[in-house]
Formats: C-alpha cells, sequence, structure tokens
C-alpha cells in the first residue's frame, strides 16, 4: 500500500484538464458516448462487428483436465487506470458487497472513469476511488474531472483509495491492498458471445450472465462489462510501485513442432489460424492451458486467477495428438499444466512469454468469488 503516492497520482489525474474550480452545480448529460466517436477512435474498442452489433468472442481451452472458456478482449496493459465510486459519508460497506462485488445498489449514482479505449493510459482494468458525498448530494451531479477536482479542492467531497485486505502466504497475516477492479468499456449493443448460455466446462450447467452498466467520462455515457460479479476484485501487483498495477496468471498456447521439410510450426488454435480444426463449425476452440480459473488454481501453477493472461507459446512433439489431430474439442493429451510439464519433461520448458491479454473467464451461474463457492 502507498498511500502518499496514490494521492499524488489521484490529484494529477483530477487537476489535468481543470481551468477554474466551479462547484455546487451539476454537470450536463451528454448523451451516449458512441456518436461522438470516429471511425478510427471506433477501431480501438472491443468486439469485431456482426450485423447485429458488435460480438466479443468466446475462446474454449483446457483447465485441470477439463474444458474452460474465456472472452477474448484482446491485449492489455499491466497498467491501471482511474475509476471514481460514489458513496454516502457514513456508508463504510461502499461500493462493495459482501462478496466483493460492486453493489450498485449502495452506490450514488454512476461512476466516473478516467480513460476511453485508444486513449493513452486506458486499461480494462480500474484503480477503485471512492468518493465520499454529504447525504444531500444528488446522484449523478458530477459527471467530469473537472467537477470532481473542484468540489473535492472546496472539502464537498472526500477522495480516498479503496483498501482492502487479501489473504497473503501462508502463515502470514492479511494484509490491506489498494483495490483493482474489472471492467471493460464496450460500444451500446456489444454482446459476449456465449453470455448466460451451458457453461463450456459442464453443458449442463448455465454460465453466469455477464450485465453491462454504465459509467460517465466528461459527461458521456460509457458502457462497460463489470466482471466484478464473477471475479470480485482484485489486491494491487507485489510489484506495484507509484501506481496499481493488476496481477496476472499464464496461460499456454501450444505451437505444434513440424517433423516433415517445408512443414511450418503452428499454434493449435482455431482463432490464431483462422479456420476450423475440430469440424464442429466455429472458430472457437484452442489447445491452449488455463493455469487459474476463478477460485481454482491448477497443481504447479505460478500465481492465482487473473483475467490479464501472460500468455506463453509451447512447442510440443509433433506426435502428441492434440485437438487438430483428435478433431474434437474436448480430447487432447495436453489438457493440463501437469500434462504439459510432463510433455515437455519438466516446467523449465514452459515456453517464452509473447503478450499479456484480457480474457475474462466463463464461470457457472451460482459462482460466488468471496468466500469462494458455487452451489
Amino acid at each position: 500500500m502507498r498511500p502518499a503516492a496514490c494521492i499524488v497520482v489521484v490529484a494529477a489525474t483530477l487537476a489535468a484538464c481543470v481551468q477554474a474550480p466551479v462547484a455546487g452545480g451539476t454537470d450536463p448529460d451528454l448523451g451516449p458516448i458512441d456518436a461522438t466517436l470516429t471511425d478510427e477512435e471506433l477501431g480501438a474498442w472491443p468486439g469485431t462487428g456482426a450485423e447485429d452489433g458488435r460480438v466479443v468472442t468466446i475462446q474454449n481451452g483446457f483447465f485441470d483436465g477439463q474444458p474452460a472458456a474465456a472472452w477474448s478482449f484482446g491485449p492489455a496493459p499491466r497498467d491501471t487506470a482511474d475509476s471514481f465510486w460514489f458513496c454516502r459519508r457514513d456508508d463504510e460497506s461502499c461500493p462493495l458487497d459482501a462478496s466483493r462485488r460492486i453493489d450498485w445498489d449502495r452506490t450514488v449514482g454512476l461512476p466516473l472513469v478516467s480513460r476511453l479505449p485508444g486513449q493513452d493510459g486506458y486499461s480494462p482494468y480500474w484503480q477503485l476511488w471512492v468518493v465520499r458525498v454529504a447525504a444531500d448530494y444528488v446522484p449523478n451531479s458530477i459527471k467530469t474531472a473537472d467537477t470532481l477536482h473542484a468540489t473535492a479542492s472546496l472539502g464537498e467531497v472526500a477522495v480516498e483509495p479503496l483498501v482492502a485486505y487479501f489473504p497473503s502466504p501462508e502463515g502470514e497475516p492479511e494484509r490491506p491492498e489498494e483495490v483493482v477492479v474489472h471492467f471493460p468499456l464496450v460500444l451500446g449493443g456489444t454482446r459476449l458471445e456465449g453470455n448466460g448460455a451451458p457453461l463450456v466446462a459442464d453443458p449442463r450447467r448455465t454460465s453466469m450472465f455477464m450485465e453491462t452498466r454504465q459509467a460517465w467520462h466528461e459527461g458521456l455515457l460509457v458502457n462497460l462489462i463489470d466482471f466484478s460479479r464473477s471475479e470480485g476484485v482484485f489486491p494491487e501487483a507485489d510489484d506495484s510501485e507509484s501506481r496499481s498495477l493488476m496481477p496476472f496468471a499464464e496461460v499456454f498456447e501450444l505451437l505444434r513442432a513440424c517433423d516433415e521439410p517445408d512443414c511450418d510450426t503452428f499454434a493449435v488454435s482455431e482463432p490464431r489460424l483462422g479456420r476450423d480444426l475440430t469440424g464442429d463449425g466455429d472458430q472457437h476452440d484452442t489447445n491452449d492451458v488455463f493455469a487459474a480459473l476463478p477460485c481454482d488454481v491448477a497443481a504447479s501453477a505460478d500465481s492465482p486467477y487473473s483475467p490479464l493472461r501472460r500468455v506463453r507459446q509451447v512447442e510440443v512433439d509433433p506426435r502428441l495428438s492434440l485437438i487438430d489431430r483428435s478433431r474434437d474439442d474436448a480430447s487432447s493429451d495436453v489438457r493440463s499444466v501437469v500434462e504439459l510439464d510432463e510433455a515437455l519433461g519438466s516446467s523449465a520448458g514452459r515456453g517464452l512469454l509473447t503478450l499479456l491479454e484480457d480474457l475474462p473467464a466463463q464461470v457457472c451461474q451460482d459462482h460466488v468469488p468471496f468466500p469462494c463457492r458455487s452451489e
């Protein structure tokens, strides 16, 4: 926890565009942001075009020997952006519920976000700041960074980083950490493929439906997908310095090596190749191996779940039967980190880092992120 550094950071964020403090009024509602964006700016927002709007595609892989799935939002940084959540001064529980999800019934109006996709400093991972407001504050009066800075400067609101206690390594007491929450910003009408559909890991069960919510950015309404429902919130990473960083987990992308002349190594991944390897009519299947899911960490994995995945490409023996050979998205010789280590001979060959991606996991509809349980 770095309180002095955090206050400096948030002060700089709020003061970035301030010309003259004006408090006591209400910022105008400038409407949805979508209509204000140029074609170039629209291209930076997640999802691919479809006849009925943008779609964030789902990607199938494996975890601990079983099928698993995650939505592919694309590359993402470890850096966090700032988000501001309005709470009454006497409501110490706000803005989280007992399971460390955003409690939208407790918050006073919509939150304020500091960055948009395509802007420098944007991230789908947000440091969570609490804005303490008086009992007579009218929800959604503050919609811009200028007004928030002005009212904070005059003492009408108080801005503070949210701090929570998180489990520490075994044998050590819990420690207070600044909080990071995951919610990618999306355009209006964007949908998650397979949202609320049968669970990939067990089609007899239904997956949790991830809700779209709204926030303010400079008086404009933006949409976000609230993954706190399935993930809760996260402690900042241990190597955070001047501001909070997002912790990451690993995913292993299997490359099929070639044992014939003029044969190129390729990723055993339909999305990467752009073709159907299993013959089931879609391009969602991969032989990727996730090291962690919400509330579940694979044996020999290095870190707990995070939607921010460090992608490692691993070249495996060409004789192995992976999904491209079995023609079955649930059948492979490598479906877990343990099987991967066995195929490689040790954990030392777990591949080269390629990039960081935002890959939040699909979970069952009754999943509770804290304390972990599925009923």
